[in-house]
């Protein structure tokens, strides 16, 4: 995966980057599930990973 890794958030906090992101500029979500997301990011998205894609 190409881009710019904003950073690991659990289910009760959200990363800055995310919650000021303008939707218009959102290409594509993508859910990565536990086995899925550890391969990727490692144990630290031992419970899954949301990858989000924005527009250039």
């Amino acid at each position: 995966m190409n881009g710019k890794e904003l950073g690991i958030a659990s289910k009760s906090e959200a990363l800055p980057e995310v919650t000021n992101l303008n939707p218009e500029s959102i290409q594509e979500i993508t859910v990565l599930k536990r086995e899925e997301a550890v391969k990727i990011y490692g144990e630290k998205a031992a419970g899954g990973a949301i990858v989000i894609t924005t527009k250039e």
